[in-house]
């Protein structure tokens, strides 16, 4: 009896053995598909993160050893099929994620954006934006920041897309670029009015193109607003803010100095042009809370940033998402990014009418994508969370708010440009907004549809950056006035 217990023994190890590399080639491609294609999915009834991907991995290799062994043992499958299904498995994998790998490199810069930027600064008389915007700050443990308080500067300067190899073009400095003399002062609260917040009957709330991004103080909708309508409007506008960080904003404008006492309405400015893809996060970066947080600089770091590594730099993610295109539509888009032999960084495109514009690349990539970009994107249902605790606020402090859907030049005035690429019928975020704002009871100003009178006949935005130029400030005044002020 011994020789045969020792046989099974041995027959029993054998299965063990190949259950677990059946298992194991199982479970990575698990862990990759499911980072793929599951990680972080909005359309999930709940969010597929870290945690939930490292279990669904220890279960499906847990259930694969299982189910292996048993098949093994009835002799529904042989030894040698599992091996070479391990072997094939294994392989596809590590072929899929090599070409993940080597995609990347391919197409990784040499020197990052940010660093080309602050290498050309040095060598560059010019100023640059964010070398004279003010400075950010987070005055609590919460993700909005503000303006560091009591400043000022003053300076003349190009737009946001300026770069200093633009000189070098004829064409960008003859017809582009718009030198700017700007001046910006930052009140005791962090905020750009130099009115009275205790007398302020209508707040505005948004990102730079509320702040007034490109323009003096008395050039920016909000201060021409006041004049023409005989509001007391207070600039709530904080630049690279998202709809969360502005309601943070109010929040803590509100919490802390009180309500103001002749408040009715709050007027919030969202943007098409990034508003959705900004910063969700609750907290401000250093002290986010959760496993993450405790993770920072250990392996287990690694571990947590895997799923939405792979997912990131996937050749499937890419392909879904539009960062790959065809060799043809890639030629046609190429031909933009170049002018008198300087390359560019943003396309450059021409109208007849309009003339020449700079255009941001990832911007006009958006208005190109179908309805499911924006339902299915990670922060709508952060979105929606923020609308129903503006609601909330609203009902607490007693005031009406104006939700103002503004369209990004790409979508007002691309497609009087000569081969500016195909946008979507509809603006589908500004319409999900839309939507939003309808089921929480807010009032609409339709910015996109009143603007577009404007759209072929006079260019709305600068020519070297992405916010409304000193007409286009006027235009949109004009319009809120007209809709959320009637006589």
């Amino acid at each position: 009896m011994r020789p045969q217990g020792g046989v099974a023994d041995v027959q029993g190890a054998a299965y063990a053995a190949h259950s677990c590399l059946g298992a194991v080639a199982t479970g990575l491609a698990w862990s990759y598909l499911s980072a793929v294609f599951l990680a972080y999915e909005p359309a999930l009834p709940f969010n597929f993160d870290a945690a939930w991907w490292l279990a669904s991995c220890i279960f499906v290799v847990a259930i694969a050893f299982a189910a292996l062994r048993k098949m093994l043992k009835c002799a529904w499958v042989t030894a040698t099929s599992v091996v070479n299904y391990s072997i094939l498995s294994i392989t596809c994998m590590a072929s899929v994620v090599a070409a993940d790998i080597a995609h990347s490199i391919y197409t990784q810069p040499f020197i990052s954006a940010a660093d080309a930027e602050i290498e050309a600064r040095r060598a560059d008389s010019q100023v640059w934006v964010s070398e004279l915007y003010p400075q950010l700050f987070y005055p609590t443990d919460k993700g909005f920041r503000l303006h560091k308080p009591n400043t000022s500067a003053r300076g003349t300067l190009f737009g946001n897309s300026y770069r200093t190899a633009m000189k070098n073009s004829p064409t960008l400095m003859r017809s582009v670029l718009e030198a700017q003399d700007t001046e910006i002062s930052i009140d005791d609260r962090g905020f750009r009015d130099s009115g009275s917040l205790s007398d302020a009957t209508v707040l505005a709330l948004g990102d730079s193109m509320t702040f007034g991004w490109g323009v003096n103080e008395s050039e920016c909708w909000v201060d021409l607003l006041e004049k023409a309508s005989q509001e007391s409007v207070f600039n709530l506008g904080v630049r690279d803010a998202s709809p969360l960080q502005e309601l943070q904003v109010l929040e803590h404008v509100l919490r802390t100095n009180g309500r103001p006492p002749r408040l009715t309405r709050v007027l919030w400015m969202i943007y098409e042009g990034n508003d959705l893809e900004d910063s969700y996060e609750e907290g401000r970066p250093e002290i986010q809370g959760g496993l993450r947080a405790r993770a920072a600089g250990t392996l287990l770091e690694l571990l947590i940033m895997l799923p939405q590594t792979l997912k990131n730099e996937a050749i499937i993610t890419k392909l879904r998402t539009g960062r790959i295109t065809a060799r043809t539509a890639e030629a046609a888009r190429r031909q933009h990014y170049s002018v008198d032999g300087v390359e560019l960084e943003f396309p450059l495109y021409h109208s007849s009418t309009l003339g020449y514009k700079l255009f941001y690349g990832d911007y006009v990539a958006r208005v190109q994508k179908d309805q499911t970009y924006v339902r299915r994107h990670e922060n709508r249902p952060k979105l929606e969370r923020v609308f129903a605790r503006m609601a909330t606020l609203a009902q607490e402090f007693h005031f009406e708010v104006v939700v103002l859907l503004t369209p990004s030049a790409d979508r007002l005035h691309g497609p009087f440009f000569e081969g500016f690429p195909s946008i979507s019928a509809r603006p589908h975020f500004l319409d999900l907004v839309a939507e939003l704002s309808v089921r929480q009871s807010f009032k609409t100003v339709d910015l996109l549809t009143l603007m577009k009178p404007y759209a072929d006949k006079e260019l709305l935005y600068f020519r070297d950056d992405d916010h409304l130029n000193r007409r286009g400030n006027h235009v949109v005044a004009d319009l809120i006035r007209e809709a959320a002020f009637p006589h």
